[in-house]
């Protein structure tokens, strides 16, 4: 038994920047076989053509050891680095926004009524099934940007967030509060992400959790979510970004690898002002600072017409969560020159869907899985997890397939 992943992650959906187009690739023949014609007629040259063959092919032979590679950061980052504090991203009730603790506690307890989900819940106008709710304290936005700021600060190595963006952080690669740091045996059965997940915002257990508000506003698989892949995002304003830095402005239209979305805005602020605090008690002019999420249409198999304006724009604030299908077609605006945004971004998956012989919602194929490895006595291991009480360290669940069968409740860490 083994979280795993599709294989059209090693050759399909690669996107180019430059271009800001995805592209698939099974050998230089069948590329240029594929893109060629069409590329001619963008009016890009052969000299460009080989250079986009070569970051295509680069890209490709990477993700093929990428959760490898990620999995080694992780032992790399539990060894040493030494968090601000090991419950850092632990939520409790209190972390969350008053009024909406007290809803979710009435929900869980089926003492509620609509009209008091919906006047906390904001239905987007125009689009269907995305809601904004005012959801984590500025204390608690405090604390993870702090510990979030620490792990950037230390240098060390970690994976890129996502294929699209360049700057961010895998929250499965930082230690959980289980983590141990021994120099020979070091272990770490979850990570940030399990902490904040698995025993915060869909904790089946707590007090406070979204698992009933996601199962009311998406009925057909709002408690089915069994895995999840959570990760920060960066943004800077365009006059310090062009193609040749490392930053990113905006965000070109996409899907997620996600039955739902959980975007929250944990900083909006001007790039000039470190101080946190100073960022909340100062309101950011939202129209100003630009880099709203842009809808555009609910089906992921819609090809986009240039030019295409979004349905709609929906702003990012501190502390308020963004709730969507993953299938859901997106994007961010440009980011507004001297402001700087981050962004948690959880992709909410279920092996209810992913293990039902349902196309991959990546590549809208038939799955072809294989297992995630783990670390366990100082060795990179594939197949079956091993108990808990061994020195394993894991990252992350993949796609959110489950190898040979379900998860039971031993399995699935989120009915922690």
């Amino acid at each position: 038994m083994s979280w795993a992943q599709c294989t059209c992650f090693f050759s399909r959906n690669i996107f180019v920047r430059s271009l800001s187009m995805t592209f698939e690739y099974f050998g230089d023949e069948s590329f240029l076989t594929t893109y060629k014609s069409f590329l001619h007629k963008l009016k890009v040259t052969d000299d460009k053509i080989d250079e986009i063959l070569a970051e295509v092919r680069r890209e490709s032979s990477d993700r093929r050891f990428e959760s490898i590679r990620s999995l080694e950061r992780k032992v790399n980052i539990v060894k040493h680095y030494t968090p601000l504090s090991r419950t850092s991203f632990v939520l409790s009730a209190d972390d969350y926004q008053p009024l909406v603790a007290n809803l979710l506690r009435k929900m869980k307890q089926r003492r509620f009524e609509m009209d008091e989900v919906f006047s906390l819940l904001e239905p987007v106008p125009e689009l269907q099934e995305v809601y904004t709710l005012p959801l984590l304290t500025t204390a608690c936005l405090r604390r993870l940007n702090a510990e979030l700021d620490a792990f950037l600060a230390s240098g060390l190595p970690a994976s890129r967030p996502n294929t699209m963006n360049r700057q961010g952080i895998l929250l499965c690669e930082l230690p959980g509060h289980l983590a141990r740091a021994h120099p020979e045996t070091p272990s770490d059965p979850g990570g940030a992400d399990v902490d904040l997940i698995s025993q915060g915002l869909l904790s089946s257990v707590g007090p406070v959790s979204l698992r009933c508000l996601l199962q009311l506003i998406f009925p057909d698989i709002g408690g089915k979510i069994d895995s999840y892949r959570a990760f920060t995002v960066e943004y800077e304003g365009p006059a310090a970004v062009d193609l040749e830095t490392t930053m990113d402005s905006g965000l070109s239209y996409h899907y997620d690898n996600a039955e739902l979305t959980i975007n929250i805005c944990l900083r909006l602020q001007k790039s000039g002002d470190r101080s946190f605090d100073s960022a909340v008690t100062m309101p950011v002019d939202e129209d100003a600072a630009g880099g709203e999420i842009c809808f555009a249409h609910p089906d992921p198999h819609w090809i986009m017409e240039e030019p295409c304006p979004p349905a709609a724009l929906v702003p990012n604030q501190p502390g308020w969560a963004l709730l969507h299908r993953g299938s859901h077609v997106h994007g961010a605006q440009p980011l507004a020159p001297g402001y700087v945004r981050r962004n948690l971004i959880i992709w909410l998956r279920s092996t209810s869907v992913r293990n039902s012989h349902s196309p991959c919602p990546r590549c809208h194929l038939r799955p072809q899985i294989v297992p995630l490895p783990y670390w366990l006595n100082g060795q990179v291991v594939e197949g079956k997890l091993p108990p808990s009480d061994q020195h394993v360290i894991t990252s992350g669940f993949g796609d959110g397939f489950w190898l040979d069968s379900l998860p039971s409740q031993s399995a699935s860490l989120l009915t922690q």
